[in-house]
């Protein structure tokens, strides 16, 4: 990943690799700073696993309407949700066991808070 941050700069700075790394480096951006953002992210998903976070979404946020009013789905559902939901929302937890999602036809009352 890091190999490819270092080849993109070089491409939008249209300079050589070795070049693109030196510059990455001077700005202080360069592959210690990239291996401390990686370890950022798992120290995030650490932290979240201590603490079971929970967040919801409206289930809506997954379809859009075409103008003969129908609903059609546009991205993949991270759960099972019922052919005839009339709204809802997907309910995520990420715990010590990592991510869940779950359809919940109502917000409950910890969310809306």
């Amino acid at each position: 990943m890091i190999f490819l941050a270092i080849s993109v700069a070089a491409g939008i700075w249209e300079v050589t690799f070795s070049t693109a790394l030196r510059k990455l480096a001077q700005a202080g951006l360069g592959p210690h700073h990239m291996v401390r953002e990686v370890h950022r992210f798992d120290h995030m998903r650490e932290h979240m696993k201590r603490e079971a976070f929970v967040w919801a979404e409206p289930v809506g946020n997954f379809y859009f309407r075409l103008s003969n009013g129908e609903w059609r789905q546009m991205r993949d559902l991270p759960c099972q949700v019922p052919a005839n939901f009339q709204g809802g929302f997907i309910i995520y937890g990420y715990g010590p066991n990592g991510e869940s999602a779950t359809f919940s036809r109502t917000l409950p009352r910890e969310l809306r808070d």
